[in-house]
Formats: C-alpha cells, sequence, structure tokens
C-alpha cells in the first residue's frame, strides 16, 4: 500500500509524513492536523488515521491506544484483505 502525503478527515487536511522516531511506530497530532509516521507500516498508517477520525468527530476515545489499536488491526486486515 501507498501511504498519502495528505489526507481529508472532516473539513481539515491532514498531512502525513515520515519522520524518524525513537519511541513510536506513529504520532497522531490533531491541533496541528498532522499524522506523523516511523516506518511505511499500513497498520501504523491506519492506526494513526483512526485517532484522527475519532479526534474529527470529538469522541472520547481518540485518545485511547487500546481502542484505537484493537479498531485499526481489524481496519488495517479488512482493507489489506479485500477481494474485487
Amino acid at each position: 500500500m501507498q501511504i498519502p502525503q495528505s489526507v481529508k478527515i472532516g473539513k481539515r487536511k491532514w498531512r502525513v509524513s515520515r519522520v524518524n522516531m525513537r519511541n513510536a511506530r506513529g504520532k497522531c497530532i490533531p491541533n496541528m492536523a498532522w499524522i506523523e509516521m516511523g516506518n511505511e507500516d499500513p497498520y501504523v498508517f491506519w492506526h494513526e488515521i483512526t485517532h484522527a477520525i475519532l479526534h474529527d468527530m470529538g469522541h472520547p476515545l481518540w485518545a485511547d491506544e487500546k481502542f484505537v489499536s484493537a479498531f485499526s488491526k481489524r481496519l488495517n486486515q479488512a482493507i489489506q484483505t479485500a477481494r474485487f
């Protein structure tokens, strides 16, 4: 999967960039509308997108790592195994 450079979530355009990270695989920075990724792993992308979508919705689970991990794992699986 090719990771995009930006995505639109709600009314905001989010920048997606690859950065060197020591202690994390990815990071969602809502006040800047940035998603930073430590690698090109599609799971990391969907994980951070899940944070961003929930934040845009004003949902309190946006910062719940356990929920976001469980949801994004299944989202990534669905996307990776989709057959047309």
